[in-house]
């Protein structure tokens, strides 16, 4: 890719996301003041288009525009962003109760995964694996989007996003190491994206609510490891990994920590996040050297 695309594909996510959020905190008054329902509707748009539209963008400038009918899994995503977003919106007006909205979301995971993974079921599962798997992928990032979201609705929200910052980059060295060099550039750029929301936040006593930010994080963040572990050469353990960080992330709320200074506990949300990655990248070296090693053997 050249030069020029790589700083545009940079660049493009984190202005956009930063934009809308910016612009937001900028409806919802200044920093002294509360926002009011004008305020608060800006930041729940904020919070529902944001990230979802840094991805987007990301995904043009990368890809170009996706074609329709596409059978291709990486321009999928680019509707499924989309569907994202509009369930967002569902939820702000319609789905308050909280059992109704998380079955809600439990369809639109499954969904995704049954479409992006419909070669792996067409060719790759037989039998029972064909239900197993994609039930499985579903579980496991409906249960991480339902854990970061639980555990930012507590406190601490801006350490919670900069730790998924860190893991939806960190999981483009990931993605990177495994030889899927793409879906390392779009897992970049929605760390960029998140980047610009921490920013946007900074020296604001009434910043906008990011639960569906968080739930859009680790949605793609689960996303991109899947398709990492079975379309190019992560290793298992590396995704199990990743998905470690996730329940990590809430040693941030224990008594010794809460209560310390915001850089401690971004610190310590940092280390939940950062110490995944680093087995993730291990396993994925042992993987690759095993790799040449039986080449070389072979040869």
């Amino acid at each position: 890719m050249p030069l020029k695309l790589m700083l545009l594909a940079a660049g493009a996510p984190f202005v956009a996301s930063g934009l809308i959020f910016w612009a937001a905190r900028y409806l919802g008054g200044r920093s002294g003041d509360a926002p009011g329902r004008g305020g608060l509707a800006a930041g729940r748009i904020a919070d529902v288009l944001g990230l979802p539209m840094a991805y987007l963008v990301a995904q043009v400038v990368i890809l170009g525009w996706p074609r329709l009918p596409t059978q291709d899994a990486t321009q999928k995503l680019f509707w499924f962003v989309i569907a994202f977003s509009l369930l967002g919106a569902v939820e702000v007006i319609v789905l308050h109760r909280w059992r109704l909205r998380h079955a809600v979301r439990v369809g639109f995971v499954f969904v995704v995964v049954w479409s992006i993974f419909a070669p792996q079921r067409e060719y790759d599962w037989e039998g029972a694996a064909v239900y197993l798997w994609p039930a499985g992928l579903t579980l496991v990032s409906a249960a991480s989007w339902w854990s970061v979201e639980r555990c930012h609705r507590l406190e601490h929200a801006s350490e919670i996003l900069f730790a998924l910052g860190l893991l939806s980059a960190g999981t483009g060295v990931v993605l990177l190491q495994s030889s899927s060099a793409l879906m390392a550039q779009l897992s970049g750029a929605v760390g960029l994206g998140v980047l610009a929301v921490v920013l946007s936040r900074v020296g604001d006593n009434f910043p906008v609510q990011t639960w569906l930010t968080c739930g859009f994080v680790s949605v793609m963040t689960s996303v991109f490891w899947m398709r990492g572990y079975l379309h190019a050469n992560m290793p298992l353990s590396a995704g199990v990994s990743l998905i470690a960080a996730y329940p990590l992330l809430w040693l941030i709320h224990l008594k010794p920590i809460r209560h310390r200074s915001v850089l401690v506990r971004t610190v310590v949300a940092s280390l939940c996040v950062l110490i995944p990655l680093g087995i993730a990248l291990l396993c994925c070296f042992i993987e690759s050297e095993t790799d040449s090693y039986d080449y070389d053997y072979g040869e």
